[in-house]
């Protein structure tokens, strides 16, 4: 749903303000585990949330984006961890 994609960009836009503000690594900014990530969205209920049900969540952030004329490839995905880059 359109709030749980705002609230994923959200909490992803604050991890990358945080980590710039204590003068993380560039190559480490932003980066956050999927579990948090998912806490961060569903509460805890994301604690016991599929793998695929946050994947397909940033697909539909990324297509949004695109939508939008946004590059959808600053949302950042690797196994088990997620971030916003380029900003």
């Amino acid at each position: 749903t359109a709030p749980n994609r705002v609230a994923l960009l959200y909490y992803l836009a604050q991890a990358l303000h945080e980590d710039r503000d204590a003068r993380v690594e560039p190559s480490q900014l932003g980066w956050r585990s999927d579990e948090d990530v998912a806490v961060a969205v569903w509460g805890r209920e994301g604690r016991t949330s599929s793998r695929n049900r946050l994947n397909t969540l940033a697909y539909r952030l990324r297509t949004e984006l695109g939508e939008a004329g946004i590059d959808g490839s600053l949302l950042e995905k690797m196994a088990g961890w997620m971030r916003l880059h380029g900003l």
